[in-house]
C-alpha cells in the first residue's frame, strides 16, 4: 500500500539476454493497482500488465511470491491459476521472504526474545517522535558494541524497526547497543522532568535495566548480524540456487557454532560490559520448584543447585 492508501502490487521479471552472450538480467516493470486482494483479480491484473507490456505468456517460465495464501496456494492461488494459463510456469517461494519468515518464528515463538524486541521498538519509537529526544541521544555514544556501521548508526539515533522486513531489525538492535548508555541516560533526564512523557521514561528505563534485556539483544543482535547479509544476498539478481544453498548452508553452520559455552561467553562478557555501563549487576533470578510428584531429597537437590549455580551459567 502506498501513501495514499491504494494497493499497488510490484511486477519484476527475469530473462536471459542473449546479446553478447547468454546473461541473466532482472528488470522492474512497474507497479500495478489493485481494486481487490484475491487472486483471482491479481491474477487477472499480472495477465492485463504482462499482454499491455507486449510480453507473451507463452515464454513464461517461472513464478515467484510469497507464502500468502492468495499468492501461493495451490489449489486456487495465484501461482495455480499462472500455471493454468502456463502449465511450463513452475512457482518458487521467494527464499528471501521465507528466511523472512523463520526470523519472525524464531523472534515471536521466545517469549524473551518478542519482550526485548518491543522494548526495543518502544524505545525507538520514544526517540524518533521527538527531534530534541532524537538529538540526546547523539550527544553521548558509547560505542560499547563497535562495528562497521557504528559510526552511521551514532548520527542517525535509533531507527524504527520494520513491520515486515524482521531480517533488517538487526540494524535497529545494533544501533540500540551503540546508543545504550545515552538512551539510558536519557530516559533518567527525562522522568525527572514534570512531562506528560516521564512515566514512559520511567517504564523504559526500567526495561533497559534488565539483564535479560540486555543480554537477549546481545545474543540477537549477533545472530541477526549472520543473517541480514544472507537475506541481501537473496534478493541478488544475480542469485542462483547452488549459491544460495550454499549461502544458507554456510550461515546455518556458522550460528551453530555460537551454541557452545566459548560462543556465549564472548556474549556474555559484552552483555556484562553494556550493563557495567549504567550500574546494572545481573543476578539470578528466584525459581521455585513445583513440589507435585517430587520427594523432599529431590526438592533439597535442586535447591542446593539454584543456589550454588553462578549467574552465568544460569543465563
Amino acid at each position: 500500500m502506498d501513501v495514499s492508501g491504494i494497493e499497488q502490487l510490484s511486477i519484476c521479471i527475469r530473462y536471459i539476454n542473449h546479446v553478447n552472450g547468454a546473461k541473466i538480467c532482472e528488470e522492474f516493470l512497474g507497479f500495478c493497482p489493485l481494486a481487490k486482494q484475491d487472486a483471482a483479480s491479481i491474477t487477472e491484473a499480472i495477465f492485463s500488465q504482462l499482454e499491455k507490456w507486449g510480453l507473451e505468456i507463452d515464454y513464461l517460465r517461472g513464478q515467484g511470491y510469497d507464502g500468502a495464501g492468495a499468492m501461493s496456494g495451490h489449489v486456487s492461488g495465484v501461482q495455480q491459476r499462472m500455471k493454468e494459463l502456463q502449465p511450463r510456469a513452475l512457482f518458487t517461494h521467494c527464499r528471501s521472504h521465507a528466511l523472512n519468515l523463520v526470523v519472525v518464528h524464531g523472534c515471536s515463538d521466545i517469549p524473551l526474545v518478542r519482550n526485548t524486541m518491543a522494548t526495543i521498538e518502544n524505545i525507538a519509537v520514544f526517540f524518533s517522535a521527538s527531534a530534541v529526544r532524537k538529538h540526546m541521544l547523539q550527544e553521548e555514544p558509547t560505542g560499547s558494541m563497535e562495528t562497521h556501521t557504528s559510526v552511521k548508526r551514532k548520527t542517525g539515533g535509533i531507527p524504527l524497526m520494520s513491520v515486515t522486513r524482521w531480517g533488517s531489525r538487526g540494524k535497529t538492535v545494533g544501533a540500540f547497543l551503540d546508543h545504550f548508555k545515552s538512551a539510558h541516560s536519557a530516559l533518567t533526564d527525562l522522568e525527572s522532568r514534570t512531562s506528560s512523557n516521564a512515566n514512559k521514561a520511567n517504564n523504559l528505563r526500567h526495561s533497559m535495566e534488565s539483564f535479560d534485556t540486555i543480554v537477549t539483544a546481545v545474543t540477537t543482535h549477533k545472530i541477526l548480524g549472520y543473517i541480514q547479509p544472507l537475506t541481501k544476498g537473496l534478493q541478488s539478481p544475480n542469485i542462483d540456487l547452488i549459491t544460495a544453498y550454499t549461502e544458507a548452508r554456510e550461515v546455518a553452520q556458522v550460528i551453530s557454532t555460537l551454541r557452545n559455552e566459548e560462543g556465549f561467553c564472548d556474549i556474555y562478557a559484552q552483555s556484562m560490559k553494556l550493563a557495567s555501563s549504567i550500574d546494572v549487576v545481573p543476578s539470578k533470578k528466584r525459581v521455585t520448584n513445583r513440589q507435585q510428584k517430587q520427594s523432599e531429597h529431590t526438592l533439597t537437590v535442586n535447591r542446593r543447585t539454584l543456589q550454588t549455580q553462578s549467574v552465568l551459567s544460569f543465563y
